[in-house]
């Protein structure tokens, strides 16, 4: 498919979980964000808006993502270390499932900071610029 034809579809995914939330299901609007998150052309796209969703259910798919051939992208590699620096930072007053998912955030992002702290280190830098 065109990428044309596939960020369009992707916009109309974002906008109908930002504009019209109670028209199709949250659940059917991240199922399909995760198609386009597993293109390695919108993945960072998809990254970005599951991000902003605060969707942190998948973040042991995020971290096989990070290594996966195809994936190499520095785009995706950025939006994976954002998505969990944002969740990391997502309540540290949490309970329940909300501080579990801040805390496998906080210990994946140590991980890649071990790994790849150049990655890292850009996006923390982008962090404190805004």
């Amino acid at each position: 498919m065109p990428f044309g034809a596939t960020y369009t579809a992707f916009k109309a995914v974002d906008f109908m979980w930002t504009n019209h939330p109670d028209v199709i299901p949250r659940d059917q609007l991240k199922q399909s964000m995760y198609i386009f998150w597993e293109n390695p052309r919108t993945a960072d796209l998809a990254i970005a808006a599951l991000t902003k969703w605060q969707d942190w259910s998948v973040q042991d798919r995020m971290m096989q993502m990070y290594e996966q051939k195809g994936f190499e992208i520095p785009a995706v590699k950025r939006a994976i270390v954002k998505y969990f620096m944002e969740c990391s930072m997502s309540g540290s007053e949490q309970t329940g499932e909300q501080a579990a998912y801040v805390a496998t955030a906080t210990n994946h992002l140590k991980t890649l900071e071990e790994n790849d702290p150049e990655i890292v280190n850009q996006v923390r830098e982008q962090f404190q610029r805004r």
